[in-house]
Order: C-alpha cells, then sequence, then structure tokens
C-alpha cells in the first residue's frame, strides 16, 4: 500500500488547474507572436503582385487597346516631323498616367513601399507603355515635362530627405557619371558655340541629364526583390505598348510607326 505523506501531499498545492492556469499554458509565448507576425510581414513584403496590380494591369490594357484601334492613320507624323517641343502626345498618354497615379500608390501601401519607390514604379511603367507620348506630358506653358519632375523629386528625396539611409555610392559609380556628365556638358558648350538651334541643344543635353536615373536606381532598387518588382513593372508596360501597336496596325495598317 502506497503512502502518502502530508510533507509531500499539500492541498493547497495539488489542485485541479484552474481555466485561467490552463489559458495561461495554451497561450503562444509573445516570441512565437512576435516570429508569426514579422513572417507574415516578409511575406507581405515579398510578394511583387497583388489585387492593385491585377487592377492597373486590367485598366492599362482597356486604355491602351482601346486607343490603337481607334487611332487614325497620321501620315504628316513622317512626312514633316513635328518641332522640338511642339510634339502634341496622344490624350490616351494623360488617361492612362491620371488613372495609374492613384492606384499605383494603393499597390505600394499593400506592399509596404515608400511614397519614392511608388513614384519611381509608376515612371517606368507610364514610359515604357507610351514612351514618346508620356515622356511629353507637360504643364501647359511650362517647359517642364514629367520625366524632368521624377527627376528632381526622386534626387532631392536621396539628398534631402531626413532621416534616410541609402548605400554608399562605389567609386567606380561616381567616375561613370562624372565622366558622361562631362561628355554631356562638352557637347552642350559645342552646339552653343557652333551657333546651333538653342532648343535642339537643350533637348539633346537633356539626355544627358537622364543618366541620373541611374543613380536614382541604384538608392531605390537596393534588393532583387526590388529590382523583380521594377522588372515586372517594366515588362506590364511594353505588353501595353505592344497591345497599342498592334491596334494601330489593325486599323491603319499603311501606318509605318
Amino acid at each position: 500500500m502506497l503512502r502518502f505523506s502530508p510533507a509531500h501531499l499539500n492541498t493547497e498545492e495539488a489542485v485541479a488547474p484552474s481555466d485561467d492556469n490552463y489559458a495561461a499554458a495554451s497561450a503562444p509565448s509573445v516570441p512565437h507572436l512576435a516570429c508569426g507576425t514579422d513572417r507574415l510581414h516578409k511575406q507581405s513584403e515579398g510578394r511583387i503582385s497583388n489585387s492593385w496590380m491585377v487592377l492597373i494591369a486590367i485598366l492599362g490594357f482597356a486604355i491602351a487597346a482601346a486607343d490603337g484601334l481607334t487611332r487614325a492613320p497620321n501620315p504628316w507624323l513622317e512626312l514633316a516631323p513635328p518641332q522640338p517641343l511642339g510634339y502634341e502626345p496622344y490624350y490616351a498618354a494623360f488617361l492612362l498616367a491620371g488613372v495609374t497615379f492613384p492606384l499605383m500608390f494603393a499597390y505600394a501601401k499593400r506592399a509596404r513601399l515608400s511614397f519614392y519607390e511608388a513614384l519611381f514604379l509608376w515612371f517606368v511603367f507610364c514610359t515604357t507603355a507610351y514612351m514618346k507620348d508620356f515622356s511629353y506630358l507637360r504643364w501647359p506653358g511650362v517647359p517642364l515635362f514629367v520625366t524632368d519632375v521624377v527627376l528632381i523629386v526622386l534626387l532631392l528625396s536621396i539628398y534631402l530627405a531626413p532621416h534616410r539611409r541609402y548605400l554608399p555610392r562605389t567609386f567606380m559609380l561616381n567616375i561613370c557619371l562624372t565622366l558622361f556628365i562631362a561628355a554631356g556638358v562638352l557637347a552642350a558648350a559645342r552646339g552653343f558655340l557652333g551657333h546651333r538651334d538653342p532648343i535642339l541643344v537643350l533637348r539633346d543635353s537633356a539626355l544627358v541629364a537622364y543618366s541620373l536615373f541611374l543613380l536614382i536606381g541604384y538608392h531605390l532598387l537596393k534588393s532583387w526583390l526590388a529590382i523583380r518588382r521594377a522588372a515586372v513593372w517594366f515588362v506590364l508596360g511594353t505588353a501595353l505598348s505592344v497591345l497599342n501597336g498592334l491596334g494601330w496596325l489593325v486599323v491603319a495598317p499603311e501606318q509605318r510607326r
């Protein structure tokens, strides 16, 4: 027969577990909750596509297809090219830019991206979709185009935005940018000294300034995930451009470009 000593059996300790004790024992610990939350955040950040990207793609394809199928032949585009800075973009470029601008920031919020990353992705998407038509979007009466505005905003975000840490530029990147900009300055000086059209000289010099997008991409695309995300938006924009061209080819096969 087993004997129980009072020293080993305490009626106050040997009691059935209460509901509170059972809940505390079965509840996950704080480290487990933190790990689960971090895992969910990483999964949401690791996904490139979401519902906002699908919506942007659907609206973009609809705009590009409708624009291509309703364009009339434009023989003067090749016979009499427009004067510098006198090109009139198609209105569909305005529509695509205006519709996708707020949606891109909704996409960025879901993907946990910054304001500047969203602006950069919107610029990449619209530029590849409508190319020259989008690049010629500007405020009426002001010779400041959308590419210039985006470039200035993103450069200011790199150098003036407080509490933002960016990767240090490598020596080779500095050398390449310096040489390229120096070559552009020399070419512009030669154009002015040769009494060329100042508008043409300034237009061609802007191509040198646009090389600073290399610096912006270096700071914004800091991981392979960011690079893949930008590549996906580049492919989506290119698909819209191809669809727009095919639609124009169907209704105006005599148009060569």
